[in-house]
């Protein structure tokens, strides 16, 4: 099905499972309706979006991801991303609170606010995080904290998002209100300068949900930004960090496509190279593409009949509980769970349980035959649905319960999809001959390969990925089947063809978390290799500068 993904929201044994828990299971074991998050989910999308942003940054420039917590601010998910070192992006003085109080640095922190309370100002401005001042009026209110490091929200006059509902910049009433207008924001800067403030900022936000289509008028929007930029270093105002907002589509049904991460990354730090500026960093903040597709909302059929020729799925939820359709006008992916494998289908009208003619989640969905007490759900969910609850008619309003994918032994890939060294595009990689079966057998490539001697090699030069690496830039395409040289690394042969403990690179960031389990599995691969292809493979891991005391010097000086 189009929503799976291995290890997170997938069919096992015709049953649906997250994170590896079967989701009718859950649905009866709490009461409906309940989210069901995996945070091992939220995790990896974090991690991956990063690993990419940062992959095409350029020398000299910092980057910097931020996630929008307004998208989902659950302590759960928070202190999951603190321990990534995440930076954060706030909206409102109780999210800000919620990150101090979960020790976040306010550092880390950007406060971007339309409407605080005036009361909220001065814990605002003594909380140490950065403000990024939406209006002139905001500007007024940090005046007497001045001096006071700010961003400026700027309103290019160019927007896009999924519908116009989710417009966030340009002239129309809703997306008029945010940020500063173009032809305002110099003076905007201007007055902050006369006030005593100091902006070091630059941000805009143009919509969110979009998808490869509106790529060219986000890349218009940048080329704005930038030129803003040149305008203010005439008049002696230097921008140190440059924030490009969020809005990465998340796919809700099958007609929708992938959002093109690495089209989009590589896109703007090209436009950041052609215009010769010079940032501290480029920052992004995604929020929705962090946790949507990490949690699905489980509900009970309640009602099932047809009325006035049409057939009704009423649920125990309603808009209230997940507003997507409503609010924002995108449709989610509706599933029977218990029904998964039926042979019978109908059309049906999933409606809410509120008494509102607007509380309907599909009006024409096509489903196993259905029954009352049937589990459905309701995907993605973790973005923009428990985060904004609401208790009409005084419902009750559902539980989120966070689940993680079980690692059954040490994980490196983790740390792999951070780790600035990217071992799998430096140099050439040693393949045992039965390894080189298996692998042509599986792709058909045989024209990576060179032979040598007794063994082969992927003959690739430093900086140049490996042809088996996924379009994610870090995810490797034969996993199951990867060569012993890539299986083991970090750990290595010495100059006597033999494993040792001291032949664990120390500069992989994983190493300290090694267990003796997973070391000794390592080793065991190792000596798998024939005794005559040891010292060759020593000697082609020093050709590549992985050495106890040289490999940060050969790889810093690359």
């Amino acid at each position: 099905m189009w929503f799976e993904t291995a290890g997170h929201f997938e069919i096992v044994n015709g049953r649906l499972k997250l994170a590896g828990k079967d989701l009718e299971t859950i649905a009866k074991e709490f009461d409906t309706p309940i989210y069901v998050c995996n945070i091992t989910r939220v995790k990896d999308n974090y991690l991956r979006v990063k690993k990419t942003f940062d992959s095409y940054a350029i020398d000299n420039i910092g980057s910097k991801l931020y996630y929008a917590m307004k998208a989902n601010g659950a302590k759960e998910i928070l202190s999951e991303l603190k321990k990534l070192d995440a930076n954060i992006e706030v909206s409102s003085p109780k999210e800000l609170r919620r990150l101090i109080n979960l020790g976040f640095d306010p550092k880390k922190i950007l406060f971007t606010g339309i409407g605080y309370g005036l009361q909220n100002i001065k814990a605002i401005a003594e909380s140490g995080v950065l403000i990024n001042i939406d209006s002139f009026s905001q500007l007024k209110h940090f005046k007497e904290f001045a001096p006071l490091d700010i961003s400026i929200r700027l309103n290019p006059g160019i927007t896009t998002g999924f519908n116009e509902k989710l417009e966030m910049s340009g002239d129309k009433f809703g997306a008029g209100k945010l940020g500063i207008h173009k032809d305002k924001i110099i003076d905007a800067f201007k007055i902050a300068k006369s006030y005593g403030l100091n902006p070091v900022g630059l941000h805009q936000h143009i919509g969110s949900n979009w998808f490869a289509e509106k790529l060219p008028i986000f890349f218009d929007a940048v080329k704005v930004a930038l030129d803003v930029v040149n305008e203010l270093k005439q008049k002696d105002i230097e921008i140190k960090q440059l924030n490009l907002g969020g809005g990465l589509g998340v796919r809700s049904t099958e007609k929708l496509e992938e959002f093109p991460l690495d089209q989009y990354c590589e896109g703007i730090w090209d436009l950041i190279k052609k215009s010769n500026i010079s940032f501290e960093s480029v920052n992004i903040e995604p929020g929705r593409y962090i946790v949507a597709d990490s949690s699905v909302l489980l509900a009970t059929a309640n009602m099932v009949e047809e009325k006035g020729g049409l057939n009704y799925i009423g649920l125990d939820c309603g808009f209230n509980t997940f507003n997507h359709k409503f609010l924002y006008g995108i449709d989610p992916e509706i599933i029977n769970v218990s029904k998964f494998n039926g042979k019978e289908f109908d059309n049906y009208c999933v409606v809410g349980y509120l008494g509102e003619s607007g509380d309907v989640f599909n009006e024409k969905k096509n489903l196993p035959k259905t029954e009352i007490g049937d589990t459905i759900a309701i995907f993605p969910a973790g973005a923009y649905c428990a985060s904004e609850l609401a208790d009409f008619h005084l419902q009750q309003l559902p539980l989120q319960l966070f689940v993680e994918t079980e690692q059954k032994q040490f994980d490196i890939f983790p740390f792999c999809k951070v780790c600035p060294k990217n071992c799998c595009y430096i140099g050439s990689v040693n393949i045992l001959p039965d390894e080189y079966t298996k692998i042509v057998e599986r792709t058909g490539r045989k024209d990576v390969f060179k032979k040598v001697k007794d063994y082969y090699i992927i003959d690739k030069k430093k900086g140049v990925p490996c042809p088996f690496l996924k379009k994610d830039g870090f995810t490797c395409s034969i996993q199951d089947i990867k060569p012993t040289d890539c299986k083991v690394w970090p750990l290595y042969f010495n100059d006597k063809g033999e494993v040792e403990e001291n032949t664990i690179s120390p500069d992989c960031p994983a190493n300290k978390f090694f267990t003796e389990d997973y070391i000794d599995e390592l080793r065991n691969d190792l000596n798998n290799v024939p005794e005559n292809l040891r010292k060759i493979f020593y000697d082609e891991t020093i050709k590549l500068g992985y050495t106890l005391n040289t490999f940060n010097k050969n790889y810093d000086n690359e």
